[in-house]
């Protein structure tokens, strides 16, 4: 059986009326967990009640938590709902949450090493801190699943050209890919080529372009 390991953010959604567990690494590892019995996480969390949460909730659900590190000073991620000028709710994702500072150590790279891929995106690399982290596990003998996941500012054409880079499998929506198109080639390829030039310059295995309800390509 294939092993699959995600790095990245793991934080809760905050609602007036209670809070829901999420972060696309997560979500990620958590179904690859219910399908195949096995998966590993990494990621990091602060000592505090949302953390004890996570840790319930992993133990719960016997989702190993040996990377899943914890922080004393910082606090777990989380995104709270906010109304724009237009009163149209918008999510803010906190920032310096205890994800943008995850360490790398020898078991986190025999992990890896020994994995046959590994998931990761764009947000949990907003801090130079995770960025750096994430960016020390690029370039091994495994398969990389890039799901690009743009959130609000917290991106730059470094971040996605290196994830791109990187890449074996990529999975985007079409907002996404327009980004891709813009920052990459600065808006020169036609709307209807941008997947097959990004499949193709990048030397992509797969690329999943998501639709929303009206599904995947």
């Amino acid at each position: 059986m294939k092993t699959i390991t995600s790095i990245g953010e793991i934080l809760f959604d905050v609602y007036p009326d209670g809070k829901k567990l999420g972060g696309a690494p997560f979500n990620f590892i958590y179904h690859i967990k219910n399908l195949t019995g096995d998966g590993s996480f990494i990621s990091r969390i602060g000592k505090d009640e949302m953390g004890k949460e996570i840790i319930d909730f992993f133990d719960k659900h016997k989702i190993a938590t040996a990377f899943l590190q914890m922080d004393d000073a910082l606090l777990t991620g989380a995104a709270v709902p906010t109304l724009n000028e237009k009163r149209i709710p918008e999510w803010i994702i906190e920032e310096n949450r205890a994800y943008d500072a995850i360490e790398i150590n020898d078991g986190i790279i025999s992990l890896v090493d020994k994995s046959d891929c590994l998931y990761f995106g764009t947000l949990a690399q907003r801090d130079i801190r995770s960025r750096s982290s994430i960016q020390a596990l690029f370039d091994r003998k495994i398969k990389y699943f890039c799901d690009l996941n743009i959130r609000q500012n917290y991106f730059s054409k470094e971040i996605v050209e290196s994830s791109l880079k990187v890449a074996n499998v990529l999975k985007l929506n079409v907002d996404e890919l327009q980004l891709v198109n813009s920052l990459i080639y600065d808006n020169k390829i036609k709307s209807a080529e941008i997947a097959e030039a990004t499949l193709n310059d990048y030397n992509l295995e797969m690329l999943c372009v998501t639709h929303g309800e009206n599904g995947a390509i």
